[in-house]
């Protein structure tokens, strides 16, 4: 077992993500713990823990301060990156994805840094078609499914490959669509406000989903245990956009989305917001991107994270009932979902 005082440094500590893996870090007992954060960042979900964390202001692009402040820590957990469907910000992408990875890496590799634990996505799995199930082990195809988000995500497992042929000792993480409260606008809690808003159409992909829970306690698993040099797909079961958004209206008590969206019609909209963010500068809510995977299936297999770890996941209907409570009882103020008591042990 890791000791309590082991140095741990989290990019990506304000974020969805980062925000209850901190959470979670601290009730376990970890108490010397470093978070990276851009100096205009949300902090009021982690108000109650602020003091317990040393806060570094930088971004990934800065890679002196990651130089300098990876020196001394044992562990490195990068769950920083930026998720956009929008082809405009494919230089933003690669910015962050691709090149804020390698010089993590760099400054990981330079160290001796312990042990690195890489949060990348499923969307760096290749989408290939003729499989039921995709696992960690699709070769990479591009296709027309393969989005630019996909690309910089997968260039940045890439750099964490390099640093492991180089001696690092790294563990990267695919989580599928993580579901949870947090602040509401952003992220995929925009879902549950979007439904309670009233959303009329759906589309009918199918996909996988988990719960924010399942993927810091999955983090916390793989920094405190030795499975160095592999990948694993972090996934609670597959779902259609459908089903999804059916519990989340039943939950939040208002109509379900009850037309599927015709292609041409999703497409229209999604040239819309692409429109409307060039005028505004505020990231659209759909893109061309986004909607030509919307319309496909494609499930993922966890059964190598789930016999490696004898992690068992919230069932997602379990995260969707809690969610939507707390949706409805903050104000639409931003809200973390509670942990079990048994995440604070294994």
């Amino acid at each position: 077992m890791m000791e309590k005082n082991a140095a741990i440094f989290v990019t990506g500590g304000t974020g969805f993500l980062g925000t209850y893996l901190l959470h979670l870090l601290v009730h376990r007992g970890y108490h010397n713990i470093t978070a990276l954060c851009r100096a205009n960042s949300q902090r009021e979900l982690i108000k109650d823990i602020e003091g317990q964390i040393q806060w570094v202001e930088g971004d990934l692009s800065d890679h002196q301060t990651l130089y300098d402040v990876i020196e001394n820590q044992q562990v490195v957990i990068h769950a920083a990156g930026l998720v956009s469907f929008n082809p405009r910000e494919e230089h933003k992408l690669y910015k962050v994805n691709t090149d804020g990875t390698a010089n993590v890496v760099n400054a990981c590799i330079n160290h001796q840094t312990e042990k690195l634990i890489h949060i990348s996505s499923i969307a760096a799995i290749s989408k290939d078609e003729k499989l039921s199930l995709l696992n960690e082990d699709v070769e990479w195809q591009e296709s027309k499914y393969t989005s630019i988000y996909a690309k910089s995500k997968f260039h940045g497992e890439l750099e964490i490959w390099r640093g492991i042929a180089e001696g690092l000792n790294a563990t990267i993480l695919n989580p599928s669509i993580i579901l949870g409260a947090g602040y509401w606008e952003q992220t995929s809690c925009k879902m549950f406000t979007e439904v309670y808003g009233g959303l009329k159409f759906y589309t009918p992909g199918k996909t996988g989903f988990v719960d924010v829970r399942d993927v810091v306690r999955s983090i916390v698993y793989f920094m405190e245990n030795d499975h160095n040099g592999q990948r694993y797909i972090i996934n609670e079961d597959n779902y259609f956009f459908k089903d999804i958004f059916e519990q989340i209206a039943n939950h939040l008590e208002v109509k379900p989305p009850s037309k599927c969206a015709p292609k041409w019609l999703a497409s229209t909209i999604a040239k819309f917001e692409e429109t409307k963010a060039l005028i505004t500068g505020i990231r659209p809510i759909v893109t061309t991107e986004s909607i030509r995977n919307a319309y496909k299936d494609f499930s993922y297999d966890a059964s190598k994270v789930k016999n490696t770890s004898n992690l068992s996941f919230i069932p997602i209907a379990q995260t969707i009932e809690e969610t939507a409570q707390l949706l409805k009882t903050s104000s639409n103020g931003p809200a973390l979902l509670a942990f079990p008591e048994d995440y604070y042990k294994y």
